[in-house]
């Protein structure tokens, strides 16, 4: 994924997490990640394996096509 790609998929990780009033704890632990690992993802340090993106996705309750898109419409879950 490019820069701008981890970018945008770290600032729709963010914005889904803030909005249902998350920690960064809660969604980490439903994925299996650290949550300095899901910090990295939301500013754009690294990006998250498929098993991982499709986790946070079930958790915030997006398509992981969303996540990916750069269309600013969200989606119901998958």
């Amino acid at each position: 994924m490019s820069a701008t790609g981890d970018a945008e998929l770290g600032h729709k990780l963010r914005k889904r997490r803030l909005e249902g009033d998350h920690g960064l704890k809660q969604p980490a632990h439903f994925a299996g990640i650290k949550p300095s690992t899901l910090s990295d993802y939301e500013k754009g340090r690294s990006t998250p394996g498929v098993v991982v993106l499709k986790k946070l996705a079930d958790f915030y309750g997006v398509r992981v096509d969303w996540l990916l898109s750069h269309l600013s419409r969200r989606d119901t879950a998958a």
